[in-house]
């Protein structure tokens, strides 16, 4: 590009002077720019599935690593009482339950989910204490946890605007 660039000055140059004139007073200045498109280093971001939504629940039905980047393949669920639409928005609380919350509606379709960089999963444990119901949570690196996730591990999770998941949580039935 820019021995292109030279050689149509050179080129006006020749012309000034083929025409009898002073190529330093008569020559047209040719000034040369060239402008580098700058390309992205590093890990790109895998397409999401679930961009525009807020939450989620499912399962984890495989992990693998993209260019540097975890992607989860995530088995939608369904929350017993709660319309999609309002789960994608809302979420719903994580409280310790015995009964079954969450439902799954199919097993053929999986969702690609990109899993941000500082991710965390939140273990929750139900404890049970006579009739009554607690909870303790701990919280783990996303990374770690993934590396074997449970898979009948019901989590609840949140994503950010592009679609990658920086929260999860474990649904703590007792």
């Amino acid at each position: 590009m820019i021995a292109a660039a030279l050689s149509c000055s050179a080129a006006l140059v020749l012309v000034a002077c083929a025409n009898g004139a002073d190529p330093t007073t008569n020559a047209e200045r040719v000034t040369v720019t060239e402008s580098v498109t700058p390309t992205p280093t590093g890990p790109t971001t895998s397409a999401s599935d679930v961009a525009g939504r807020r939450y989620d629940v499912g399962t984890v039905r495989r992990v693998q690593d993209s260019n540097g980047e975890l992607v989860l393949q995530l088995d939608r669920w369904t929350v017993k009482g709660t319309s999609d639409a309002r789960l994608a928005k809302d979420g719903v609380g994580i409280t310790p339950h015995t009964d079954e919350r969450f439902t799954n509606q199919n097993n053929d379709r999986l969702r690609t989910v990109p899993v941000a960089p500082g991710a965390t999963v939140v273990v929750n444990t139900c404890v049970k204490s006579g009739d009554r119901l607690g909870l303790t949570s701990t919280p783990q690196d996303a990374a770690s946890w993934l590396a074997q996730p449970h898979p009948d591990a019901v989590l609840l999770l949140a994503y950010d605007d592009a679609g990658r998941v920086v929260r999860m949580d474990t649904d703590p039935r007792c």
